[in-house]
């Protein structure tokens, strides 16, 4: 998982790059946050994977990644 780091480093900085220019875009990563944290906070691990996994698609539709 070391070795990913660089990665997600990467790409939060894009996604903070792209959100600044987009409020569509902030808002949505907000909400997938706030989700993501409710299930955290409540410690229901299938919602917490849920709500990780819709962050995923989000953001890959955000850089025009295929996500089908």
């Amino acid at each position: 998982i070391t070795s990913l780091l660089p990665v997600f480093n990467r790409a939060i900085h894009q996604g903070i790059i792209l959100a600044n220019e987009s409020p569509q875009v902030a808002e949505l990563t907000l909400r997938d946050h706030r989700l993501l944290m409710q299930y955290l906070k409540e410690r229901y691990p299938e919602g917490a994977k849920a709500a990780m996994h819709l962050h995923m698609i989000n953001t890959m539709r955000a850089f025009s990644i295929d996500v089908d």
